[in-house]
């Protein structure tokens, strides 16, 4: 029996941290398209139809607010789940990120590759 192959889009402009992670997701099974800039989350997310978004807040040309509300105004993209993936960690972001209907939110800093996939399992999944 073969296993689904999740599809991530991971929003992430350090080329190196998504190096980091498009190699450890590959790794573990997923499928995995990183785009490192904001203004094109949106129209990636339409083609590539993920099944979760690993979302930033800090990018250049669109932030991740500006890219999480036009992500919720699009028909196509309104119920994409989507995972805060982010250095913010002020109690503000965490709120917003819940009004967005985020259904995670991973401080960076505060997790290893390890830990950001073993919760993205779980969230994936939910």
């Amino acid at each position: 029996m073969t296993e689904e192959k999740y599809k991530i889009l991971l929003v992430e402009d350090d080329k190196f941290l998504a190096d980091i992670y498009t190699t450890k997701f590959t790794h573990e099974g997923f499928d995995v398209l990183n785009v490192g800039d904001g203004a094109m989350v949106l129209e990636k997310a339409k083609v590539y139809k993920p099944d979760l978004v690993m979302l930033d807040l800090v990018l250049p040309n669109m932030d991740g607010w500006e890219v999480f509300e036009a992500l919720r105004n699009d028909e196509e993209t309104k119920n994409l789940k989507v995972v805060v993936f982010s250095n913010l960690d002020s109690q503000e972001d965490y709120e917003k990120a819940k009004k967005f209907s985020a259904i995670g939110y991973i401080v960076k800093a505060k997790n290893t590759p390890k830990d950001v996939v073993e919760k993205i399992k779980e969230l994936i999944n939910k």
